[in-house]
């Protein structure tokens, strides 16, 4: 074989792969021809479904702080119940509040019963107003009672 030949023979070669490369070119462009419907459907159908997922995440976090805030005012309007029927109770009761030494614990004991949270600002309240040293006593006394917080150990005892 001569150098002509030779370089010949190169030429075809080098032709050759030129044109399976030209093919395979072909070859990719058609698969993204024959399937850039499905790529663009798949795309859109991840982008709908993460946007769904942020729309839906962004409704329970609405619902929640709703929900909240609808406990929140549940709360306040029983505490406001609450106060007015311990005002209530505290008005009943008041010959009790300013009575003897039995009437003031009796008294003592049933708000500890009955309003066990809100005693002990009405107890407070009760020791600051107290002139007497006795009667600042009884109301100290069911402070410290209600800071123990040994509600088993609370007896109520009527006066006959």
């Amino acid at each position: 074989m001569n150098e002509q030949e030779l370089k010949i023979k190169q030429f075809e070669l080098e032709r050759d792969k030129f044109e399976f490369e030209k093919k395979k070119i072909e070859s990719e462009n058609q698969f993204l021809k024959k399937h850039l419907i499905t790529i663009l459907t798949l795309i859109i159908s991840i982008a709908t479904t993460v946007a769904t997922l942020l729309v839906t995440n962004a409704q329970v976090t609405v619902a929640q702080i709703g929900k909240d805030r609808e406990l929140g005012m549940q709360e306040q309007q029983k505490n406001r119940e609450h106060s007015i029927e311990l005002a209530k109770f505290i008005a009943a009761n008041k010959s009790s509040i300013n009575g003897s030494k039995e009437d003031r614990e009796l008294f003592r004991s049933t708000l500890m019963a009955a309003y066990p949270d809100f005693s002990s600002r009405v107890f407070k309240n009760l020791e600051v107003a107290a002139v007497d040293n006795g009667v600042k006593k009884t109301w100290s006394d069911g402070l410290k009672f209600l800071e123990s917080k040994d509600f088993d150990k609370l007896e109520i005892h009527f006066a006959s």
